[in-house]
């Protein structure tokens, strides 16, 4: 299982990830983990269990850059540090 470190080292899976989640989100801001996995899985052979996770959503808590809801099925994207004054 890759650490949440190694995770967000990894670009092209934080791209993937930032991108369906910006591209399924609603009104509120909060994109369903559903539409985020089929946004996903359109775009390619994605899996979670290819980083050591048996589902998305511990797959994209681990990563620390995005929220997820504390219901539990829905998630949204972090602001980024650098995005934010000081």
């Amino acid at each position: 299982k890759r650490t949440g470190a190694e995770l967000r080292g990894d670009t092209s899976l934080v791209n993937l990830l930032r991108g369906a989640i910006e591209a399924t989100k609603g009104d509120d801001g909060w994109s369903h983990l559903g539409a985020v996995g089929n946004h996903i899985a359109n775009r390619g052979s994605f899996t979670p269990k290819n980083y050591g996770y048996k589902t998305l959503k511990p797959l994209i808590a681990a990563i620390g850059l995005f929220e997820v809801h504390p219901e539990g099925n829905h998630v949204r994207s972090l602001p980024s540090k650098s995005g934010r004054k000081k």
